[in-house]
Formats: structure tokens, sequence, C-alpha cells
């Protein structure tokens, strides 16, 4: 079965993109009409904030001693033949 002679039903595109531009004017509506306006009074209302938990300072890392000094190298004495 080839689907090249199969055809998309255009309708089904148009409807969802009927739907998208019925939601954004539904938005800009309400957004027009106050709604934002409600909402921003909303959002402007104190807030109240509590304390869960002091902070704890983390402890100090242990001190790290320096690694002894390297002892000297000697060179050894040469061969004697």
């Amino acid at each position: 079965m080839t689907y090249r002679f199969n055809r998309r039903d255009p309708t089904r595109r148009l409807t969802g993109m009927a739907g998208v531009v019925a939601l954004h004017m539904a938005a800009i509506y309400a957004l027009v009409t106050g709604l934002g306006h409600q909402t921003v009074e909303f959002m402007k209302a104190p807030l109240e904030a509590k304390v869960i938990a002091e902070l704890v300072k983390p402890p100090e890392p242990p001190k790290v001693e320096p690694p002894p000094p390297q002892p000297k190298v000697v060179k050894p004495p040469p061969p004697a033949y």
C-alpha cells in the first residue's frame, strides 16, 4: 500500500489552529478586562517568611602539616677499577 495517494484531512489541522487562536483570544480578553489587574493585586499581598533552620558553620578543615624535607642525595663515589 502506498501512502502517496493518501491525503491528510486538512480540517483536522484547521481545527487545531482554530483552537489555538481561540485560546489566545480568551487569554488576551481576560487580561484586557481586568483579570491581569486582579492577579497583580493578589501578587502584591505581603508574604510571610519564616526561618526554618539556622545556618550552621561548616567545620574548619584539619590543618595539614607539610611533608618532611627530602633527604639530600649524595652522589656515589666512582667505581675503583
